[in-house]
């Protein structure tokens, strides 16, 4: 098997990750009966099954760039989530040393981990229907709220969502990128048409830190309630940013929005966006996951860049011509 993680096939990074699940659950007071891989994509997440039925999920980076003080601010912030506010939220696990974090290295590469109580529920998936997206708004306005006035341990550090890729380098412009002239001049006049409309959101509000992913897939219908998770992606941002991505997965439904807006001003008063804001920071949210595939080392990811390349280049031609971002177009698949 080769020590290079990104150049094994899913088969063997799933063996991998497995191994390291076990080494890393040892580092917690917990007896495991069982080690389960659940999701394996950007990241993976394992749940654990202790001896006295208790669940956990370990979360292992294998794609995210978070440094050891990110994930302490990660961490730092969901327990006073769990403390001062009434969302549902993943609740960590410290291991035995007291320490927010566990890592370990396998297959030429270091592979740190978080550990939280599991979460029963289901994703919400495409039931996105009003009750849900108002629910989603009062719980984003939540932590809007919350986060203002965070007090984060002295070693820990949030990523700032502040530049163009968020923190990354810009792979869609580098020598190993794979788009090619014509694609990325189309990227370009978009990059050109958006960046002034971010840079005036991102000054008109205060900086806070923020989930950074809240689509269907990171909320779960638990009992009556929505609990939100995956704060992997969560960093210093402002609160638009965070209905920007809401709108980019459902495109910018009208209905959805209307609903996530009034859950929204239930809690406190909505941010200042516009429909060219929101459309621009659809936009804007398709290259940030572009160049951030275009980084994994996950098999199935890398896959996946030649179609998304083109699917992308399909709706920012859109969005150039039009104005407008649209995420389900005539022709390529919703992705």
């Amino acid at each position: 098997m080769s020590n290079n993680f990104a150049a094994t096939t899913r088969r063997q990074q799933v063996r991998i990750l497995t191994r390291i699940a076990h080494d890393l659950v040892a580092q917690y007071p917990i007896k495991p009966r069982s080690v389960e891989l659940r999701n394996f994509g950007f990241n993976a997440t394992f749940r654990i099954t202790a001896s006295r039925g208790r669940q956990y999920g370990l979360r292992i980076n294998v794609n995210s760039a978070r440094s050891r003080a990110n994930l302490l601010a990660e961490v730092s912030w969901l327990e006073a989530i769990a403390k001062e506010t009434s969302v549902i939220a993943p609740r960590p696990i410290r291991n035995r040393e007291a320490q927010p974090t566990t890592s370990t290295t396998a297959a030429g590469r270091n592979f740190d981990s978080v550990m939280y109580a599991w979460l029963d529920g289901r994703t919400v998936g495409d039931g996105f229907g009003r009750p849900t997206a108002v629910q989603l708004g009062a719980a984003m306005a939540r932590l809007h709220e919350q986060s203002l006035n965070l007090r984060l341990p002295r070693s820990a550090k949030f990523p700032e969502l502040t530049s163009f890729f968020w923190n990354q380098p810009d792979r869609i412009h580098g020598s190993a990128s794979p788009l090619n002239n014509v694609q990325l001049r189309v990227i370009d006049r978009v990059i050109n048409d958006v960046s002034p409309m971010l840079m005036r959101a991102l000054d008109a509000d205060r900086h806070r830190p923020i989930h950074s992913d809240l689509h269907a897939g990171n909320l779960l219908r638990h009992d009556v309630r929505l609990a939100v998770i995956d704060f992997d992606d969560s960093g210093i941002g402002v609160p638009v940013q965070d209905v920007g991505v809401a709108a980019f997965y459902e495109d910018a439904r009208p209905a959805f929005l209307d609903s996530l807006f009034e859950g929204y001003q239930q809690v406190r008063a909505l941010p200042d966006v516009s429909d060219d804001l929101i459309h621009a920071l659809m936009a804007h949210r398709n290259l940030v996951l572009l160049n951030d595939l275009l980084g994994s080392q996950t098999a199935d990811m890398r896959d996946m860049i030649p179609k998304y390349i083109r699917r992308t280049i399909t709706r920012l031609r859109h969005y150039r011509d039009t104005g407008r971002f649209k995420l389900d177009l005539p022709g390529p698949e919703p992705l």
